[in-house]
């Protein structure tokens, strides 16, 4: 989108910058300060509101933000962080029911397309309950509870993608906690659309359940099977199911998984994350101790995994119990990744560059959990002009 034109220059060209210099100025700016600079005056509040020069701003970004939920015993708050800085762009207090007890795991913020965060936020009533979270204002917004059992305790796992007409999908994979070999049960929701629980397939085999095991790439939600049930698929060696949003079924085909070039340990033995770079799904694996390698499925009809990097992790990581989670990959090659460590350790934000091999930490993070890359600016804009139609309720 072309950026919007600055204002006239001066007929005498005294006194004032040139406003192509001027222009440029405040586009090399942060969204912090700009927010701020808005209240100079009426036609800086304009120019700086403009759609083009949010969308001219945004694409100047040379990271994305990330979102960031930060665990505190008497309140819920969320961080938007600059992944090139460290710095904490905004702080949001999420709105809780006074009546609610509430521990670290209560907010979980979700792995969605990087212009809608997502919170799945439990509610004294209702387990299984997402609000959409506008990073701009701090707004939220409720959707339709899911129904289910209130007699039983269940858990969840909810994924979100936009599929070619535009449309975002959200998938609830939701499991009875209180009943043993509890059946996974989904249900789908058209964001765009009337924003109604559907009921949908189950997945062909049991799937694993956690914020790292699965990831919704152009459309495709992404999930692995539990170790038990991987044989369960006739004929099949596959780790990981699919599930089109756009049709709203299970794919008939598992997807085999790549072997680690590390072969000191059996593949079972390595941890296996999911994750969206670039278009593509990813696959990291990591052994908890000193070894991560990256794949993409560079062609996901003919399941062609390609291996992006093999990373030594750094000593100090080493042998804490970390986890590697990929959040973005820069233009400029470069992995932003975070270091999950054990508990009496701070969660590090960092970049791995692949062509040196080495690592700069950008910040510690005691505390906290990541939720989803955010590309969207906090001048306004993105996708939540959606949230305002249809009857989506601002949670007050």
């Amino acid at each position: 989108m072309a950026s919007q034109t600055p204002p006239a220059k001066r007929a005498d060209g005294q006194g004032s910058i040139d406003d192509d210099v001027l222009y440029e100025i405040l586009l090399s700016l942060p969204a912090k300060l700009l927010c701020r600079l808005r209240a100079v005056c009426r036609s800086w509040r304009s120019l700086l509101s403009a759609p083009s020069f949010i969308a001219a701003h945004t694409a100047r970004q040379a990271a994305p933000l990330l979102i960031v939920h930060v665990h505190d015993a008497s309140s819920l708050n969320v961080h938007v962080l600059d992944t090139s800085s460290g710095q904490v762009d905004k702080r949001i207090r999420v709105k809780t029911q006074s009546s609610t007890t509430w521990d670290h795991n209560s907010l979980m913020l979700m792995r969605t397309p990087h212009d809608l965060p997502l919170v799945h936020l439990p509610c004294a009533d209702d387990e299984l309950r997402l609000r959409v979270l506008d990073p701009v204002t701090g707004a939220d917004f409720a959707l339709p509870d899911v129904d289910h059992d209130k007699q039983h305790c269940y858990s969840a796992l909810f994924m979100i993608g936009k599929v070619s007409s535009g449309d975002y999908k959200v998938l609830c994979l939701s499991m009875c906690t209180s009943v043993s070999n509890g059946q996974q049960l989904c249900k789908v929701l058209n964001l765009s659309g009337d924003r109604r629980w559907r009921d949908t397939a189950c997945p062909p085999a049991m799937v694993r359940m956690g914020r790292l095991d699965g990831a919704a790439v152009n459309g495709v939600a992404y999930l692995l099977l539990t170790t038990i049930h991987r044989r369960r698929l006739q004929g099949s060696n596959g780790c990981i199911v699919a599930y089109d949003l756009e049709k709203e079924a299970w794919r008939p085909a598992s997807l085999p998984i790549p072997v680690p070039s590390n072969k000191q340990r059996p593949r079972d033995m390595f941890h296996h994350v999911l994750a969206e770079l670039s278009g593509c799904l990813a696959l990291l694996y990591d052994d908890g101790h000193s070894f991560m390698e990256l794949w993409f499925l560079v062609d996901p009809d003919k399941v062609t995994w390609s291996k992006q990097c093999t990373i030594t992790v750094p000593y100090p990581y080493q042998g804490v119990g970390y986890r590697g989670e990929p959040l973005w990959l820069l233009d400029d090659g470069r992995l932003i990744i975070w270091i999950w460590r054990s508990p009496e350790f701070s969660n590090v934000l960092c970049m791995y560059d692949p062509r040196t091999m080495t690592y700069t930490d950008v910040t510690e993070m005691p505390n906290s959990t990541p939720g989803g890359v955010y590309t969207g600016s906090l001048l306004g804009g993105g996708s939540f002009h959606l949230l305002h139609q249809g009857g989506l309720v601002q949670v007050q």
